[in-house]
């Protein structure tokens, strides 16, 4: 196994933390959505379509 730099564990780390924060923020926005979607379907069918 050669030595490797540090600065390339640094971007790896960096990668990994990024795709975990964009994973995350992803099913939050989805999640929330989702909720605001039934919601607005229970409580108030006439709005327009682009609100879906």
């Amino acid at each position: 196994m050669p030595q490797m730099n540090p600065s390339l564990w640094l971007n790896i780390y960096l990668a990994s933390f990024m795709v975990l924060v964009v994973m995350m923020i992803y099913t939050f926005y989805t999640f929330n959505t989702k909720v605001s979607v039934n919601l607005v379907k229970f409580n108030k069918p006439q709005l327009p379509l682009w609100l879906w």
